[in-house]
């Protein structure tokens, strides 16, 4: 009832979800264009750094960065 900060971060996601349903690609580049316009440096989805690990920024301990599924993960 008084979580105003959660209802406001459920409708809009709910909100950009039925802007972007069925375009999954859309989403994912106005997703990156929106990280990087807040500082966001890391890889491209696909692209590897030196010895063959994904980009993340991270060591590993601590705070974990999310990385989005390639399409063919969901596909059953």
């Amino acid at each position: 009832m008084f979580a105003f900060e959660a209802k406001a971060k459920y409708d809009a996601w709910a909100k950009t979800a039925s802007e972007y349903a069925g375009r999954e690609g859309d989403a994912r580049a106005r997703y990156v264009e929106i990280a990087r316009s807040v500082g966001y440096t890391g890889a491209e989805e696909g692209e590897e750094a030196e010895g063959g690990k994904k980009k993340s920024g991270g060591t590993g301990m601590g705070v974990g960065v999310s990385v989005m599924a390639p399409p063919e993960a969901y596909e059953g």
